[in-house]
């Protein structure tokens, strides 16, 4: 990864018609925007991955839609979700260009697999927006992602910590990692072995998550605890948010109290935060993925009107294994019970979401009101 000013933490055929929709963004938008040529309102689409993670249809997707309708009342967005399946995202991609499409934002299942679906897009002269996992060797238009490797470090160093904090600094942990095949967990798992080897902790079982399951990450951590026993770990490294849900669950079928065993995570998901405030969960690793939804939209539009993208959406290059790729960072960095509050105070995160109903009073004894 080049970086050309990187600031430390900146760092989406009928049978599957029925899980498209278009929006139009205003009563009168633009009803043709596959106009060729440049188009002062063109049609852009939006291609989630799956509906396991909240971040992509809860906040993402409306994350993106606000924006382009304030920049663009007269473009039609195209939003689909293919469910964690690679080629259903690929027909995906074939139905949005053939609805007049110009730009394809989106966040692959497979980010080998998409390949396929920058080649159908450059074929018919439409530009590709990568977010989160980086379409690998094709030619992509733009990224906007985080330091993966970085957020892996950051998910290990969190973890290192409070074992030193709880008096078995060298663990052993158990590790679930994310989808086997997913780049972007590769890197991240980089990251955070070599954490874990310059601290000599040891790391006693690792699984890689098939699509980031959390009911898959609760069996694997079933099978960790029958292995290890109850005291034979302490502590967990878990990819995302949703696995440590799935770990936690895990540790109290067993008994275990979550409090006595630190989690990571990462996504910042509403679940999860309120489990960093009760305690049960360590920490998460925060991603702005607001601001990398909104900056999306920014760049899709600049790209369906053929223009020249501003600077400051590009602050590196990443290679995908065919070219560099212009990449916007997205802010990273680890919340935890003790720097939570800040996150709020600075309103990157809402605390109407998160401390209601039986968090209120936790949130409170944080010094967190809504």
């Amino acid at each position: 990864m080049n970086r050309s000013s990187l600031r430390r933490g900146r760092m989406v055929a009928a049978a599957v018609l029925i899980t498209t929709a278009s929006v139009a963004l205003t009563a009168c938008g633009d009803s043709d925007g596959g106009d060729s040529g440049k188009n002062a309102s063109p049609t852009i689409a939006y291609l989630a991955p799956e509906t396991i993670t909240p971040r992509y249809e809860a906040i993402e997707k409306p994350a993106l839609t606000k924006r382009l309708k304030e920049i663009c009342p007269d473009c039609r967005l195209i939003t689909a979700n293919a469910n964690s399946d690679p080629s259903q995202q690929l027909q995906q991609a074939e139905n949005v260009i053939a609805d007049g499409a110009k730009v394809i934002i989106t966040n692959p299942v497979d980010s080998k697999a998409a390949a396929g679906i920058a080649a159908r897009a450059e074929a018919n002269d439409v530009a590709v927006i990568s977010l989160g996992r980086l379409i690998q060797n094709a030619n992509v238009s733009w990224s906007l992602t985080m330091d993966t490797a970085q957020a892996g470090r950051d998910k290990a160093l969190s973890l290192a910590e409070a074992l030193a904090e709880q008096g078995h600094p060298k663990g052993p942990i158990v590790m679930i990692n994310g989808a086997p095949g997913d780049t972007d967990d590769a890197k991240m798992k980089q990251g955070a072995e070599e954490v874990f080897k310059e601290k000599g902790i040891e790391v006693a079982m690792r699984f890689d998550t098939p699509q980031w399951d959390p009911s898959k990450a609760q069996q694997e951590m079933d099978q960790a605890i029958t292995a290890l026993g109850r005291d034979g770990f302490f502590g967990v490294y878990s990819s995302n948010d949703g696995m440590a849900g799935g770990v936690i669950a895990a540790m109290k079928s067993a008994n275990i109290d979550p409090r006595t065993r630190p989690v990571t995570g990462l996504d910042n998901d509403v679940a999860a935060l309120q489990r960093i405030i009760t305690g049960e969960q360590y920490m998460t690793e925060f991603q702005d993925i607001v601001d990398e939804a909104t900056k999306a939209a920014d760049v899709a539009l600049h790209l369906g009107r053929g223009e020249e993208v501003p600077a400051q959406y590009k602050e590196a290059t990443v290679n995908n294994g065919k070219m560099d790729v212009p990449t916007y960072l997205f802010e990273i960095g680890p919340i935890n019970q003790k720097n939570i509050k800040q996150y709020f105070d600075e309103e990157k995160l809402d605390a109407s979401k998160v401390c209601s109903g039986d968090f209120v009073a936790a949130c409170q004894k944080l010094g967190i009101t809504v």
